[in-house]
Parts: C-alpha cells; sequence; structure tokens
C-alpha cells in the first residue's frame, strides 16, 4: 500500500492510517531523542573541526615529517564511522519537525528521515564491524595489517554502495519509508526487507564487538598467551595478568557499543507485532543515538594517536611512556606508522617466541 503525505489526502479520506497523530507523551519523546541526537552531532562536528584545524597546523609546521592524515586503515575507516555517526544524528534531529506539527505523516520529509536514519544507523554498523575485525587481526597475528588505499577505500566503498543502493532502491518503492514508532522509518509492509538490509548488521556489530574486544583484552593483558608464529600449540592461559592498566582500555569498546544492541532487540519485538510501552522505546532509542557522543568518547581515550590527534608542535613535544613495553610507541620512527594499521596505541600481542623478544630487547634499547 502506498504511502500517502498528508497534504495529498482528503478532510474525510479513510487512510489515516498514514498519519500519527502525537500526544503529549509522544511530542516529550521525540523531542528528547532529538536533543540526543543534536548532542551527538555537535561531540561529532567537534572531534571533526578538531581535527581539521589539527591538521592544518601540521600542513604549515616546518621541517620534513609526515603530512599524511590517513596513516593507517583504522584512520579512514574512523573517519568514515564520524560522517556515519553524523547522518544518523541528523536523522533523529528530524524529530523537531514532527514535535513542532504535532503529527507524523507521509511526504517527502518522512522519505527524507527514513532514509537519513537507515544510511547513518546501518553504516556505524558496518563501520564498527570494520574496525573491529581490523584490529582483531592485527592484536592476534602479532602485527598489523599494511595499510593500503585498496584495503580502506574498497571496504569505504562496499559500505556506502551497500546503504546507498538500500536507501535509494527502496525508496522508489511505494511506502518502503512511513510513520511509525512515531517516526518515519521501514515500513512494517517491508519488515522482511529489514532484516538483510540493516538488523542482521546490528547483530553482528553489537554482539560481534563484544565477542571480539574481550579476548583482545585478555590478550593485551597477558593472561591469553598466544604465538601466531608457533600456532596452537603456544596457546596458554594465565590468571594473573601483567599489564592491567594499559588494557583496561580495551574494556570501553564492547561497553560502548553495547548500545547498539537494545535497538536491534526493539526493532525485530516491534515488527513481530509484540507490544513495548513509550517510555522504554524512547529510552532505548535515545540511548542509541548517544552513538555519536560514545564513538568520539571511545576515540578520545583508547585511540588516541588517529587522525593525527597524537600530533604536537616539536616545542611542546614530551616523550609518552607506558607500562606495557608491547604497547609502547616511543620506538615508532615516523615512517613506521603507517604500517601499524592500528590507529590507536600500538598494540601487539605478546608473544614467547624468540624472534619477538629479539623484537622487544631492540625497542627497550633504542
Amino acid at each position: 500500500m502506498a504511502c500517502i503525505p498528508s497534504s495529498n489526502r482528503l478532510p474525510d479520506a479513510a487512510d489515516d492510517q498514514h498519519v500519527i497523530h502525537l500526544i503529549k507523551d509522544e511530542v516529550v519523546g521525540i523531542s528528547l531523542i532529538a536533543s540526543v541526537g543534536f548532542i551527538s552531532a555537535l561531540s561529532v562536528t567537534a572531534l571533526l573541526s578538531y581535527v581539521a584545524i589539527n591538521y592544518v597546523k601540521i600542513l604549515r609546521a616546518p621541517g620534513e615529517g609526515s603530512r599524511k592524515l590517513i596513516r593507517t586503515n583504522i584512520d579512514a575507516l574512523i573517519l568514515n564511522l564520524l560522517v556515519a555517526e553524523l547522518i544518523m544524528a541528523l536523522g533523529a534531529i528530524m524529530n523537531i519537525h514532527w514535535a513542532s506539527k504535532g503529527e507524523v505523516s507521509c511526504g517527502q520529509a518522512c522519505d527524507a528521515q527514513g532514509a537519513l536514519q537507515y544510511i547513518g544507523e546501518t553504516s556505524v554498523a558496518l563501520f564498527t564491524i570494520a574496525i573491529t575485525l581490523l584490529t582483531f587481526i592485527s592484536v592476534v597475528r602479532g602485527w598489523a595489517i599494511k595499510a593500503r588505499v585498496w584495503v580502506w577505500g574498497s571496504i569505504m566503498a562496499a559500505a556506502w554502495a551497500y546503504v546507498a543502493l538500500w536507501a535509494g532502491i527502496g525508496g522508489t518503492w511505494g511506502g518502503f519509508y512511513a510513520p511509525g514508532a512515531p517516526w518515519c522509518w521501514i515500513s512494517a509492509e517491508y519488515a522482511e526487507y529489514w532484516t538483510s538490509a540493516q538488523s542482521v548488521w546490528l547483530w553482528i556489530a553489537g554482539f560481534g564487538s563484544i565477542l571480539l574486544y574481550i579476548p583482545l583484552f585478555l590478550l593485551v593483558r597477558g593472561n591469553i598467551k598466544w604465538d601466531p608464529v608457533v600456532g596452537w600449540a603456544s596457546l596458554k592461559w594465565r590468571w594473573k595478568g601483567e599489564y592491567g592498566e594499559d588494557s583496561n582500555r580495551l574494556l570501553w569498546y564492547p561497553l560502548g557499543y553495547i548500545t547498539l544492541v537494545p535497538v536491534a532487540i526493539l526493532n525485530w519485538i516491534s515488527y513481530g507485532g509484540v507490544y513495548t510501552s513509550r517510555t522504554v522505546r524512547f529510552t532505548i532509542v535515545a540511548i542509541f543515538n548517544l552513538s555519536g557522543v560514545v564513538s568520539v568518547g571511545l576515540i578520545l581515550l583508547a585511540r588516541t594517536n588517529v587522525l593525527r590527534l597524537d600530533y604536537r608542535s616539536q616545542k611542546d613535544a614530551r616523550p609518552q611512556h607506558t607500562n606495557n613495553p608491547l604497547l609502547s610507541e616511543d620506538y615508532l620512527k615516523e615512517e613506521a606508522e603507517d604500517s601499524t594499521g592500528f590507529g590507536g596505541v600500538r598494540v601487539m600481542n605478546p608473544r614467547d617466541s624468540s624472534a619477538m623478544k629479539q623484537t622487544v630487547d631492540r625497542q627497550g634499547a633504542l
């Protein structure tokens, strides 16, 4: 059934299912979601502005140091993640339009919000998955995936093409975006497409981050010993970790990305016809739209070297130290930065092989 814009309906038309008249609690709820979206947008914009200003300083700085903004695969993916967060936040901010009207109806605004929310939410999930996988592979194998334009470019192109195709093609179908929650989203008539278009990626991003970052925490902390050169025979467990303070930052990832899980569950049961109270629904969606704030917080807390955030002018430069020799970046040279593949503090897999010990010895001598 086509979604008929309210401006095209006759006053006595019987298609009132295409408009949702908002009660006071719903106006308050979507206003809260819009406010949260604004906070996320402000956080992401502030970080991107700082990155831009900082990069201008790098370009103007004297000397022959690296001028590259994208030094690792993770740098490029995090930049795309921030853009996705901004798109998602704009979709939430559009709820101000419905709050001011007191109703949600079909039309260009509805289609725009549906497309923005789908593109933003799904691309956030896709780039979250990509960052998690690259980080996991880099740590487990003991060294990072070499930074290459074709690596991060392929991931970026595939993610944006996927969401653009679904948003564009879906938008040509009658009633693909419709009032429903109460805001505009993929219509219940197309619920089966929603599963493959978005739901599966939210589940993978949420639970995948939890399942992968916790082993990484134990690996970097020293509880798990694993040498990729030796193989499974090297796998060991130690109850007492060696580098707790430095590895604790990895715990922020599963805690942060767990915000993706409740909204996936909410959408799933809503399409299944299960009733959820307005309070629960608005609370879950508001938390979900804090995703931009969460991503910015994770970058500032745990990935302080991405997008040249670690840059300091020569007069302000100070050596950085860490208790974990395998997390230390003191030994890194400028020309080696593009090979880390992990845009935060260099995380390596603590290995027991002689080759690894020799590497650490050389690092300690620098």
